[in-house]
């Protein structure tokens, strides 16, 4: 089995959720960011000002639905529900979770999801609360509210472990926080245990989680954007396949397929 691991903004949707929902409802007064505050605590306050200004949820329900996919993204779900059976599907994101369930569910999506892994937040009364994924004080790639390599690593051991009770190293991980390989021979006859991971995104923050990939990995970076951008001329242990439209990386994960069976 394989894992695909999708950022959203910019990549599953053709742009970014926590720009669009601020420009579209405080065209007037809009809260400048301060980096000293951090992304999540600036959302809290965009949040509270849409509060103030009488933004309700059904508004931003219909900002968020005027955002497409990214070019192709639809063709690549709809190979990937096809497979399933040997496919597990997460969003790591910087987002919230209430902003991706909005756009999964309106792109029909949201059953190829296994989890969503992202700012938790939730309607209360006439405010959307947020709050931070966790804080990161171990890793210093990423920021403060989320390392998306230590979101690969987590989930993949638990699922190894709940596939394969038995084994004692079910994702056969080490201290370098590389993705397990293939060289246990326990884990290799289970069919239900991730094996080979696919990393789709563009941002500075999906660099960690793809220096983490090992061989027979495969990192999908979009043209054009931060990520592909960092990866230039850079080594890494993973294959790299850039793309500008989703379908094309059919032919190229059902390699990682064949390679983990």
């Amino acid at each position: 089995m394989i894992l695909i691991v999708f950022d959203f903004d910019h990549t599953v949707v053709d742009g970014n959720t926590d720009v669009k929902v601020p420009k579209e409802a405080l065209k007037n007064n809009p809260v400048i960011y301060d980096d000293k505050v951090g992304w999540t605590e600036y959302m809290h306050l965009i949040f509270k000002e849409c509060q103030k200004q009488g933004i309700t949820q059904g508004d931003m329900e219909r900002y968020l639905k005027e955002m497409q996919l990214t070019q192709g993204m639809g063709e690549l779900f709809k190979w990937i529900r096809e497979n399933k059976e040997q496919i597990k599907v997460i969003v790591a994101s910087d987002s919230n979770t209430w902003f991706i369930d909005v756009l999964l569910r309106h792109f029909g999506i949201d059953d190829v999801i296994d989890a969503v892994e992202s700012n938790p937040a939730k309607w209360n009364g006439d405010l959307l609360e947020i709050s931070r994924y966790t804080t990161n004080d171990f890793c210093e790639t990423c920021p403060i509210n989320m390392c998306k390599s230590s979101i690969l690593r987590n989930y993949i051991s638990n699922h190894n472990t709940n596939s394969n009770p038995d084994n004692t190293n079910p994702d056969n991980s080490n201290p370098d926080n590389s993705n397990p390989d293939n060289s246990n021979p326990d884990v290799t006859k289970n069919h239900d245990v991730i094996t080979r991971t696919v990393y789709v995104g563009d941002g500075g923050n999906d660099l960690c989680p793809v220096l983490a990939l090992g061989p027979g990995d495969l990192a999908c970076p979009r043209e054009g954007y931060k990520l592909s951008k960092l990866l230039e001329g850079r080594s890494v242990s993973c294959g790299v396949v850039p793309w500008t439209d989703a379908r094309s990386l059919v032919d190229s994960i059902e390699a990682v397929m064949r390679d983990a069976e």
